[in-house]
């Protein structure tokens, strides 16, 4: 019984052993179960997030949003550009010294260079910690490349699924960096660079470049950093706003972390060998000392006009190329580029200073009036804007209302329009010449209404005056009769080579030959000049050279672009010959036209540089304009009412010219005087003022004056000795009727020999008629010949010229011009100069 019991005992024991082992090998067959089930849980749950993971996107090499930068002509950095709050420059890997390399991979990713975008030991690490810790959150897991990933797809959200994503990403990366560069080493340091670039590091800082600038007031192409410093930045990533330094209080909150966490990147730079003892010993002990750097030439609210206007000339050729205008904006701020720009510093300061200086702007008679200008200069061989100014005063807001360049500031140009819609065309075609003359005569020319049209500004009609003349006392008939003959030789394909792309058979009216419907700003009127100054070529004007990325490489070279729609446009207008006319036509308008004494440019040793331009007014002087050249610029400027409800006085001072004269007499004092080349082909010819023929015998007897001149002409056109005068006559006449009827009048036979007189009278080719009884006759209506016109006061024993004193018979003299008393106001589009 007893053994009985003692082995059934024994029994029970095995069997309960046995069955212990057998729950032991269950539970561990179990758990294997289960974690393999979890394993391919967990595998497929880590597939499933993969596959659903974004392709490697290009902006991950490519997009980094960092400040872009603005230089002048010279090389010269005036401006720095950035997307919103975020403000960045760039700075290349190997112009960062070591030590701030080695303090981000110390504190960041100690074994950045080892591993293919995923450290698994460090992985592996951070989960235990979790384990071990789990109210803590896992650190440690994050390596360079996954926080780049991280912060290129601006993906924050603390998921298990974005991590495993930014793993799967970082990997691609790498492989994708290792294929183009041809090694890890290089692939890494393309990571490393982008990295330190963009990484936030207080406030709207982004990338150590600007962090050391305005911490430390240094600059790290050119300045060292120490190894404290260093640490003090690497230490900031942790929490930005909790552990970037203060400048008021060295004992604040952020300081405190900041020290406390640069010792801790300090020891893993000496754990890992990145820095000597005795590098550490100095380092932990250096009291760091904060210089606020001053990043005011980095805010947006300093951007100059030239800047804005640079902006805006990027933006449009970026849109150009497909981007969006959002789009074009970001990458033009934040698309790291270098942006070189035509600007002369020397000449936009001078312009500054002018813009800004109250007494080149005459107050009026308007209450609360404010006066506005704005100006372009630019350099008439190349087309680059050399200076420009949005408005007067100083510059309030950033990319506002740019009156030199914006489309917004579109206004009629007056006068100014005339050289580039009738003369020039005419002249180079070889329609007319400098010498032609025109009937300035009342005339009806626009046939919808029953009226005079045009006046000239000051409501007088000269009669018979040669076109140089014509252009320099700024008359509208004669323009206007020009404008309905060039029209014939398609003046809107001449307007169209210098920018005026809109002139379409709708919008080409009679008016339109005075800027009547058309708008315009400065810019586009200086860049419709430059063929006058430029031998007859049209050079498109462009604010910037080139483009490039940060890398040096070139995105743009506007000049050699192979995009027509972003490359510099060049076209033939003139001949070299026919520019040469006008320009020295238009050197009249300065001497003794409508620009007269207004614009006369010396250099510093008062040696003289010749200038031709052209003014121009609106209707009840709402806008004043002077588009004028010199043999190196050309300028435009616009003054006037910003609003367009109020007229400046009409007896104010020409303004634009006198702000034209102080721009360009600085931007002038040290180039040598020059005159504008003949070309070959002009030749010089005296020709009869009157007639634009050869000078007759008679010529030189016109009662006014001597009639004969010496004009210009392109070879060929100029007048053929076998082809004299036709205009001027020689008759004899009556000195006392004529002076009674104040008009020539023809002698008879009953003429005393004491009154008759023989002059030099002119036969219209078109005889002047009135249309009204009430119109005016022409200044030189007196001088004109008349067969019917004949004395009626010589006729014997009654002669009239005996007795009408005595019996108050005297003729009233007919009305001419001179007692004009007609007040009709200027149609919308006359001209006052």
């Amino acid at each position: 019984m007893i053994n009985n019991a003692r082995n059934k005992n024994v029994h029970i024991q095995k069997h309960k052993k046995m069955s212990f082992f057998k729950l032991i090998r269950f539970f561990i067959t179990a758990i294997l179960l289960v974690g393999v089930a979890g394993l391919g849980i967990l595998g497929g749950s880590i597939y499933g997030i993969i596959k659903k993971t974004p392709p490697l996107n290009e902006s991950l090499t490519t997009d980094v949003k960092i400040n872009s930068t603005v230089y002048d002509s010279n090389g010269k950095k005036i401006a720095t550009l950035r997307d919103k709050d975020i403000n960045r420059e760039w700075i290349s890997l190997d112009k960062v010294q070591e030590e701030l390399k080695l303090a981000f991979i110390a504190i960041e990713d100690k074994r950045f260079y080892e591993h293919d975008g995923v450290d698994y030991q460090g992985l592996i690490g951070a989960v235990f910690s979790k384990v071990i810790h789990p109210t803590q959150q896992m650190r440690g897991a994050s390596t360079l490349t996954m926080q780049l990933v991280k912060n290129l797809t601006n993906n924050d959200a603390r998921q298990i699924d974005r991590k495993v994503q930014e793993q799967h990403l970082a990997k691609q990366l790498e492989e994708k960096l290792v294929a183009e560069k041809g090694s890890k080493k290089a692939a890494k340091d393309v990571i490393l660079e982008k990295y330190i670039n963009q990484i936030n590091l207080g406030g709207n800082m982004n990338g150590v470049k600007i962090a050391a600038k305005y911490y430390f007031n240094k600059d790290l192409e050119k300045d060292k950093l120490t190894l404290t410093e260093c640490a003090c930045l690497a230490s900031i990533t942790k929490h930005p706003a909790a552990y970037s330094p203060t400048f008021k209080d060295s004992n604040s909150e952020n300081n405190k972390n900041n020290e406390i966490r640069r010792s801790n990147v300090l020891k893993v730079m000496l754990d890992e060998d990145f820095i000597t003892n005795s590098q550490y010993d100095s380092a932990i002990n250096e009291k760091i000392k904060y210089v606020k750097g001053d990043l005011d030439e980095n805010s947006k609210s300093s951007q100059s006009y030239f800047v804005d206007s640079v902006v805006d000339s990027l933006i449009k050729d970026f849109v150009s190329t497909g981007m969006n205008e959002q789009e074009a904006l970001s990458y033009v701020h934040s698309g790291g580029l270098k942006i070189y720009t035509t600007i002369d510093q020397n000449i936009q300061k001078a312009m500054d200073s002018i813009f800004t200086d109250s007494s080149n702007f005459p107050t009026t008679n308007y209450e609360g009036y404010k006066t506005q200008a704005s100006m372009v200069l630019l350099d008439s061989a190349t087309g680059q804007v050399k200076a420009l100014y949005g408005g007067y005063g100083e510059k309030e807001s950033v990319r506002g209302f740019n009156m030199a360049t914006s489309d917004s500031m579109m206004r009629s140009p007056g006068s100014t329009f005339k050289p580039i819609s009738a003369y020039g065309p005419a002249i180079d075609t070889q329609m007319v010449t400098a010498a032609t003359p025109f009937d300035d005569s009342p005339a009806y020319l626009d046939p919808t209404i029953n009226e005079i049209y045009p006046m000239n500004y000051d409501k007088r009609f000269r009669g018979l005056v040669p076109l140089r003349t014509c252009l320099a006392k700024s008359l509208n008939i004669p323009a206007t009769k020009l404008w309905e003959q060039v029209k014939s030789v398609s003046v809107k394909d001449y307007l169209n080579k210098v920018g005026f792309k809109d002139m379409t058979k709708d919008n080409v009216v009679t008016s339109t030959v005075m800027g009547g419907g058309v708008e315009t700003n400065p810019l586009q009127m200086a860049g419709a000049y430059t063929p006058f100054a430029n031998k007859g070529i049209y050079i498109e004007p462009i604010l910037y050279t080139k483009v490039t990325d940060s890398s040096d490489k070139i995105i743009i070279e506007k000049s050699k672009s192979e995009n027509k729609e972003i490359k510099q446009e060049k076209n033939v207008v003139y001949s070299e010959q026919g520019s040469y006319v006008m320009t020295d036509m238009m050197e009249t308008v300065c001497e003794s036209g409508t620009a007269a004494g207004l614009v006369n440019i010396t250099n510093k040793n008062q040696q003289k540089i010749t200038v031709a331009g052209k003014t121009g007014t609106t209707q009840d002087y709402a806008d004043k304009w002077f588009v004028g050249y010199t043999p190196y610029y050309v300028g435009a400027v616009w003054y006037g009412d910003e609003a367009q409800d109020k007229s400046l006085p009409s007896d104010m001072p020409n303004a634009p010219a006198l702000i034209w004269q102080k721009v360009m007499q600085s931007a002038h004092a040290n180039l040598e005087a020059k005159e504008f080349n003949m070309p070959e082909n002009i030749v010089k010819s005296n020709v009869c003022k009157y007639s634009g023929e050869y000078p007759s015998s008679i010529c030189s007897k016109d009662q006014r004056n001597d009639a004969i001149i010496e004009e210009i002409f392109i070879k060929g056109t100029e007048p053929k000795p076998s082809n004299s005068c036709q205009t001027h006559i020689e008759v004899e006449i009556c000195e006392k009727s004529t002076q009674l009827n104040n008009v020539a009048t023809l002698a008879t036979d009953k003429c005393p020999n004491n009154v008759k007189k023989k002059v030099a009278l002119i036969k219209r080719p078109d005889p002047y008629e009135k249309k009204s009884p009430s119109d005016p006759y022409p200044e030189d209506w007196i001088y004109e010949y008349n067969k019917n016109n004949k004395c009626e006061i010589h006729s014997g024993f009654f002669d009239l010229d005996n007795w009408d004193d005595f019996f108050g018979l005297r003729k009233k003299p007919k009305d001419n011009n001179n007692d004009d008393d007609d007040d009709e106001d200027e149609d919308d589009d006359d001209d006052d100069d």
